[in-house]
């Protein structure tokens, strides 16, 4: 066969099974919001009010933003502050949709990192925690709870009531075809 053919055929392939991925960088960044300072000499960029982050199939929503740009004008990371913030990614056929008053979108290190009542859902799997850490080039997702983020444990924690948010998983049951 044609090797020409058996490319197009492997390429092809490898899209649609979602091993080739996007990756966003490649795409063009879109930011607007209600108010933007931009300090060229620092690399350092302010949004606030009803701020949009879109690159390739990533969004970030939220109230306010600071961007860090390296020398070549390209992206490293995003600090978000939301009520909550939402961050969604589309990956293959389940789409990554999350929340939490502060959001770290590393472009640098291809991760998200959301703190303050976080929430993660891909499909139907749903995570609830203080801290939730998700690498998008190895799938790994870490939750924590408040003490475990800040480093304290339960016997020394400096909460006077003890109690501290457990993380927690939500497996939904899949939906029947038919209904």
């Amino acid at each position: 066969m044609n090797p020409k053919i058996l490319f197009t055929i492997f390429t092809t392939l490898m899209a649609h099974s979602g091993i080739a991925q996007d990756d966003a960088s490649d795409q063009p960044l879109f930011l607007n919001a209600d108010y933007i300072e931009l300090n060229f000499s620092t690399g350092e960029r302010l949004y606030q009010g009803n701020v949009v982050l879109t690159q390739g199939d990533v969004v970030i929503e939220c109230d306010e933003m600071t961007t860090m740009y390296d020398d070549d004008d390209e992206l490293l990371h995003a600090l978000c502050i939301g009520d909550p913030g939402i961050f969604k990614k589309a990956t293959g056929q389940e789409a990554l949709t999350g929340s939490a008053i502060n959001i770290t979108y590393d472009r640098k290190n291809n991760q998200i990192l959301l703190v303050d009542g976080a929430r993660l859902e891909r499909g139907r799997v749903l995570v609830n925690g203080y801290r939730i850490s998700h690498n998008f080039s190895t799938e790994k997702t870490i939750v924590q709870n408040d003490r475990q983020a800040s480093g304290t444990t339960e016997a020394s924690g400096s909460s006077g009531s003890g109690a501290s948010s457990r993380p927690k998983v939500m497996i939904l049951p899949k939906q029947d075809p038919g209904s």
